[in-house]
């Protein structure tokens, strides 16, 4: 199976608003539905690759299951042997002291590579935890299978994991720029203007999938000098099917014609849960 995501694409300079959105095939969606299954995958009690969704993702074997110290970052590698891709999953927020760490809208200066680049405190501090450990899997792992793609995911929380090791990982070793995609769910923000510059600078097969009226994709607010990063596929509100767009943002700036265009009254967390149909 071929992983359909978005690329951040040349836009036309004679058009309005720069700003573009279309529509999300039925091949594609179904194509994502496995990296939701992915990310889903991380809630469970995973020691072996037995767990009762682990079976919705067929030839797949696990590599290494992790948690930090104080079990702040948690997720898994695996081989997913149908998409062809090692897979690195971080799990999203599901204790209070992930929630507090959540709110905080501190930031500060990383990568160090990158100029005035700043990102949520919080979210790098739980990074960091387990940043040289993963790395070093997820790397071990691609040269038992040199032909394989590195597939991220993350859901909430662990969509900002997801996206700081993309990061991380492409600094490490720009090689890996060529063979990465990220796939994330109800991720909020991460980091300011020159963050998302610098992420969508490197044109990683990466999407941010925003669930209808979901509350999170919108924290911390863009007032705190916060930008998303990545191609969002908005799933469209008041649809009982699955249609959804591809909303391309341009200049760093987010797309004011999707998730973008809801006011802080529509918000909710009622959707923050659920990718099409699939819980997490």
């Amino acid at each position: 199976m071929v992983l359909l995501v978005g690329r951040g694409h040349a836009q036309d300079d004679d058009d309005d608003d720069h700003f573009e959105h279309k529509e999300v095939t039925e091949e594609e969606i179904n194509n994502l539905k496995v990296y939701a299954q992915l990310a889903a995958i991380s809630y469970d009690d995973l020691k072996t690759w037995s767990c009762s969704d682990c079976s919705k993702v067929p030839d797949s074997d696990l590599v290494d299951f992790f948690t930090s110290k104080d079990e702040l970052a948690v997720g898994y590698i695996a081989y997913n042997h149908g998409i062809k891709s090692v897979t690195l999953a971080f799990r999203g927020t599901a204790t209070d002291e992930q929630w507090e760490k959540d709110l905080k809208f501190y930031k500060e200066d990383w990568p160090e590579e990158v100029e005035d680049s700043e990102v949520h405190t919080g979210f790098l501090e739980i990074y960091q935890t387990v940043a040289d450990q993963v790395y070093d899997r997820a790397t071990e792992s691609l040269k038992e299978y040199p032909d394989y793609n590195l597939t991220i995911v993350g859901h909430s929380l662990g969509g900002a994991l997801a996206s700081l090791a993309a990061v991380d990982f492409t600094l490490r070793n720009k090689t890996l720029t060529e063979i990465t995609n990220v796939v994330t769910f109800g991720k909020p923000r991460v980091g300011n203007e020159e963050y998302a510059a610098h992420y969508n600078s490197l044109h990683l097969n990466s999407t941010r999938v925003v669930n209808k009226e979901d509350l999170v994709p919108h924290l911390p607010p863009e007032s705190f000098n916060y930008r998303q990063e990545g191609v969002q596929l908005w799933i469209l509100p008041n649809s009982t099917s699955n249609a959804s767009e591809w909303c391309y943002e341009y200049d760093n700036e987010e797309n004011p014609n999707c998730s973008d265009s809801l006011s802080l009254f529509e918000l909710s967390t009622k959707y923050h849960h659920w990718a099409w149909d699939i819980e997490m």
